[in-house]
C-alpha cells in the first residue's frame, strides 16, 4: 500500500509488541498506519484518544522518525519475501522493530515469484519472522489475481475469493490485512469481499487477526468522508481493525489524489466505525 512522507521530524518512544500472540486479546482495535499518516491525525483530540486505546502498528522508515505522544509497535514493511528474509535473518531491521509486514502486489516492487505464489512467499516470511520473535502481518493485494490468472475477467475481488488467497496467506500470518480500499466507493462490494475473505482466513487459521484496508483517497474519483465511514460500518463486526491509508501521489500510488487526513480524522471521530470483532 502507498503513503510516504520524506520529512524527518524528531523521534518518540515506541515500545514493543506485547508478549501475547494476538494483539487483540484485550479486545482493543488494531491499526496499521505509516508514520506520516499517523502524525497527520494525532493533532485531533478525538482521533488521538481512539488510537491510544488501541494497538497501533506503525510502519517506520527510520529509527529516528516515530509519531509522538502514542505507544506503537514499530513495524517494518517489505514488498518482497526475499528482502524481508534477508533483513530479518541478517540483523538489518531498523532498531526497535518488533513486527514485519509483507505487502505482495502485482507491481514492480514485488518479484514475480512472490506474485504467482503469495502463500509460499508468506511461508518464507513466517519462518524468518517467527525464528526471531517477530509478529508477521501479510497484506495481499487484489491485483495478485492478475499474476495467478492473467486472463481473468470480472471484478478482481471475486477472483481473489475464488482463488482462496485469503486462506492460503492467512495460514502463514499472525494477522492478515485485506486490501479492500479500492472498493470503498461500493459499500456492498466492500462488505461482501471483506466478510467472505475474513471467513476464509479464519477457516485456515482460527487465530489470525483480520484487518481491512481503508483509504482516504484511493485511485479514481474523489471520495467523501461519508464513503470511508460507510464502508467501515459494513464490516466493523467482522474485523479486528484497519489499515488506514492516507496516501500521497507517488511511485506506489500514481493515481492517488492529494492526501486527505481530514477524512481519516472524521472516521476516527465516528464511534459507529469502531471494529468490534
Amino acid at each position: 500500500m502507498s503513503g510516504r512522507d520524506d520529512s524527518r521530524p524528531p523521534a518518540s518512544s515506541a515500545p514493543g509488541l506485547p508478549a501475547s500472540p494476538s494483539p487483540t486479546s484485550d479486545g482493543h482495535e488494531v491499526w496499521v498506519f505509516t508514520t506520516a499518516a499517523l502524525r497527520s491525525v494525532l493533532g485531533d483530540p478525538a482521533a488521538a484518544a481512539r488510537l491510544r486505546t488501541g494497538n497501533v502498528f506503525e510502519l517506520v522508515t527510520s529509527r529516528l522518525w516515530r509519531a509522538p505522544g502514542i505507544t506503537t509497535v514499530p513495524t517494518q514493511a517489505f514488498t518482497s519475501s526475499e528482502s524481508l528474509v534477508q533483513a530479518v535473518d541478517g540483523g538489518r531491521l531498523l532498531t526497535g522493530v518488533r513486527a514485519v509486514l509483507f505487502d505482495p502486489e502485482a507491481w514492480p516492487f514485488t518479484p514475480t515469484s512472490d506474485q504467482s505464489d503469495p502463500a509460499a512467499a508468506a511461508a518464507r516470511a513466517e519462518v524468518a519472522a517467527h525464528a526471531h520473535g517477530l509478529y508477521l502481518i501479510v497484506s495481499p493485494a487484489l491485483s495478485l489475481v492478475t499474476a495467478r490468472t492473467p486472463a481473468t475477467t470480472g471484478p478482481r475481488w471475486q477472483s481473489f475469493l475464488s482463488l482462496g488467497l485469503a486462506g492460503a496467506v492467512a495460514s502463514h500470518a499472525d494477522a492478515i490485512d485485506l486490501q479492500a480500499q479500492s472498493l470503498i466507493r461500493d459499500p456492498g462490494a466492500y462488505r461482501s469481499f471483506v466478510t467472505e475473505a475474513a471467513a476464509q482466513a479464519r477457516a485456515a487459521n482460527p487465530g489470525v487477526v483480520v484487518l481491512a484496508g481503508i483509504s482516504t483517497n484511493p485511485t479514481g474519483a474523489p471520495l467523501t468522508p461519508g464513503d470511508v465511514q460507510a464502508s467501515m460500518r459494513t464490516v466493523r463486526s467482522v474485523v479486528s481493525g484497519w489499515w488506514m491509508n492516507i496516501p500521497a501521489p507517488g511511485p506506489k500510488c500514481p493515481g492517488c489524489s492529494p492526501r486527505r487526513a481530514d477524512y481519516a480524522v472524521a472516521a476516527l471521530a465516528d464511534p459507529s466505525t469502531r471494529a468490534g470483532r
